[in-house]
């Protein structure tokens, strides 16, 4: 069935299209930005690789640090006055060991030694990747380009929306619509290449504006997830218990880490996450089958008692809940890093027909402005 059916809903069908154009034209500069961007940024790891071989390709000679200790200390002494939260091992593509200390909303990516735990140095926050993450993210403009582009992103909803209606030519003539034919080319060539583009894009433009509107307003997202499926909070976590006495020895990363891969015979150690508080766990993040940044398919963690050692939980890295697997698969849907090398090529081939999009919904705009005049 049609959206619109007969004379009597002609009126709402314009209204819809003139949404859509006024919508089109105001985001098609950030239209562009963000899908050629995000286009380079589908292949930021292999970029960071080709370009910083002395932070990834680090010979190792067969020996792995396994005691996470000696890196906590060296990034300690390098950055102090730093939070040191956590310590990443070496990764499918990069051979050292990462952290990423932080202070006053100062965040740094910092490259270590894998057998010595020294520090090699950090992400350079210069160049020409470093530019493009920085507009893909922050519009150039911080934390309020951040803001700006999550309401861009809310704007870019409505957009897909008023284009999947307007496109909608009911179910019998839905495929066919998908693949044009030629006559049809040829009559109107401008608009079937918009409204055919823009009919193969919507569910990925859709998914990139959900997806950057959480990222532009986390707190406010989650809670509208909440409101379909609980979420795991904080205060749900295990909590480690203060012993008595406050001098006893807590037990070496090492330690931990060895009970860790025991509650999960076969695994490889993939993060571990110091405890800030004092009735923090430990965290340690292991994995199955892949090691990698970003890389959740099979990731578990498992939660020990800072002070004894015990094993208080062990939980899959997406949630218990239909709402925290949604957020645990946000970032992979974003940019395309589940999937192997195929979806990536899908998701950067999308993210640059985006201006042909924009640039062919703009001439019709401007046509029917010069036949108006």
């Amino acid at each position: 069935m049609r959206l619109f059916p007969g004379h009597a809903s002609l009126r709402v069908r314009r209204l819809v299209l003139a949404l859509h154009r006024w919508l089109g034209l105001t985001l098609g500069v950030y239209v562009v930005v963000i899908g050629v961007t995000g286009a380079v940024l589908v292949f930021e790891p292999e970029l960071q690789q080709i370009l910083l071989p002395q932070f990834f390709d680090v010979p190792n000679d067969g020996e792995i640090l396994t005691d996470p200790a000696v890196v906590l200390h060296s990034v300690e002494a390098a950055y102090p006055g730093f939070r040191i939260s956590s310590v990443n091992w070496p990764a499918v593509g990069r051979h050292s060991f990462v952290s990423y200390p932080s202070r006053a909303g100062d965040t740094r990516t910092v490259f270590l030694d894998p057998r010595t735990g020294a520090v090699l140095g950090e992400l350079p926050t210069r160049g020409w990747l470093h530019w493009v993450r920085e507009t893909h993210i922050y519009l150039l403009a911080g934390r309020t380009g951040l803001r700006a582009s999550g309401i861009a992103a809310c704007a870019l909803v409505l957009l897909c929306l008023t284009g999947l209606v307007l496109w909608w030519p009911g179910v019998a003539r839905s495929l066919r619509t998908l693949f044009p034919q030629a006559a049809l080319v040829r009559r109107r060539p401008l608009f079937t290449l918009h409204s055919t583009l823009g009919a193969w894009t919507v569910v990925l433009l859709l998914l990139w504006a959900v997806t950057g509107v959480y990222f532009s307003f986390p707190r406010e997202f989650r809670q509208l997830v909440a409101l379909a499926s609980p979420l795991t909070v904080r205060s749900d976590l295990p909590r480690s218990t203060i012993p008595v006495d406050a001098e006893a020895p807590t037990p070496e990363p090492a330690v931990l880490i060895a009970r860790a891969l025991a509650a999960r015979p076969g695994a490889k150690p993939a993060r571990f996450t110091v405890a800030m508080g004092a009735t923090d766990p430990v965290v340690v993040v292991v994995a199955h089958d892949v090691v990698g940044d970003r890389v959740t398919s099979d990731e578990v963690s498992i939660y020990l008692d800072q002070y004894s050692g015990a094993l208080l939980d062990v939980r899959p890295e997406r949630g218990r809940t239909v709402g925290d697997r949604l957020m645990t698969w946000l970032f992979p849907l974003h940019t395309g890093r589940y999937g192997g090398l195929v979806v990536r090529l899908i998701w950067a081939f999308f993210g640059l027909t985006l201006p042909l999009l924009v640039a062919t919904g703009t001439w019709m705009w401007w046509r029917k402005v010069a036949a108006d005049r």
